[in-house]
């Protein structure tokens, strides 16, 4: 992992796909886009089964610190619920055929296998070790 540095050009090239929704959108509108907001509130605006891909990587159950925000480590019960609180929502946006990449780490794997169980096919698990996390000249 490292840390993407954009250049002016960069921001401009980005830019051009860059849209805001804040009302019901067809398909055509956000393919090739990066749409840009709190994903729960545009949710609803999303068409449904719209995607082929769907990457996610929320904060694991940890006690870190991102920015400004603070997360605090829960019960695997309450982990389990705060996910499911909003990868629910999503479901209605997955194709039959969606593929999802879930990032997490080896203390909340049980917990995401729950959830994503409960509510998808679970085909398979990619775990590896990573010995020095973010920022390691090796991997």
């Amino acid at each position: 992992n490292r840390t993407i540095i954009l250049t002016d050009n960069d921001y401009a090239i980005y830019r051009q796909h860059l849209i805001h929704i804040n009302n019901p959108v067809p398909l055509e509108t956000i393919i090739n886009t990066t749409i840009h907001g709190d994903t729960l509130a545009m949710l609803p605006f999303l068409p449904p089964a719209c995607v082929d891909l769907l990457i996610l990587d929320p904060p694991y159950n940890l006690n870190r610190t991102f920015g400004t925000q603070t997360f605090k480590q829960v019960s695997d019960d309450d982990y389990r619920i705060w996910v499911e609180g909003w990868f629910i929502p999503l479901l209605r946006m997955l194709k039959p055929t969606t593929t999802i990449y879930f990032c997490g780490d080896w203390r909340s794997s049980a917990v995401i296998y729950q959830v994503l169980s409960a509510h998808t096919t679970v085909r398979n698990r990619i775990t590896w070790e990573r010995e020095k996390g973010r920022g390691a000249q090796k991997n």
